[in-house]
């Protein structure tokens, strides 16, 4: 039985690496050299993504954009099922259900840009939410939910209201 999983294993990893990187680096707004993007993730849409040189991105992320930008500088690493999400729904439009109100009709306030600087490490089952800048050489724990800017060259984790060093 193990000899049939890692069969299946390699063969996942090796469609993802030959079909589906390729086209996902295409699409991006721009992708620099040596970017690695693991099996599994959703990366949409393409065209508001950028990332920068020898970047590397886990297994199962989720990179969700709206109007606003996901920007990754240099040499960044993200564990895997890391989900960065730039937009919100705004919940004040009387009358009409949140899933009802588009894109061109939320307020500029629901849809800001990420920003990850160069040398950062992202750990598993982060989840970034809009607006926040994570500054160069920040470290983010493992299952930390991060909703404020983060200093450069500082390790934090949980709701990221701690500065872990």
């Amino acid at each position: 039985m193990k000899l049939v999983y890692r069969i299946l294993d390699i063969f996942r990893r090796g469609f993802n690496k030959l079909l589906i990187e390729p086209g996902m680096k295409k699409g991006l707004s721009s992708c620099g050299k040596m970017v690695k993007i693991g099996a599994g993730c959703e990366l949409k849409p393409l065209k508001n993504i950028a990332i920068g040189d020898r970047t590397e991105i886990g297994p199962r992320a989720l990179f969700w954009t709206t109007r606003a930008k996901i920007i990754i500088g240099d040499d960044v690493i993200f564990g895997p099922g890391v989900t960065i999400i730039t937009g919100d729904h705004p919940t004040n439009i009387k009358g009409r259900t949140i899933n009802s109100i588009n894109d061109e009709e939320k307020p500029p306030c629901c849809d800001q840009d990420v920003v990850i600087d160069n040398d950062s490490w992202i750990g598993c089952n982060v989840t970034i939410l809009k607006g926040v800048h994570i500054h160069e050489g920040a470290v983010i724990a493992a299952g930390s939910v991060v909703t404020k800017e983060i200093p450069p060259f500082t390790i934090w984790g949980g709701t990221c209201k701690k500065n872990q060093k």
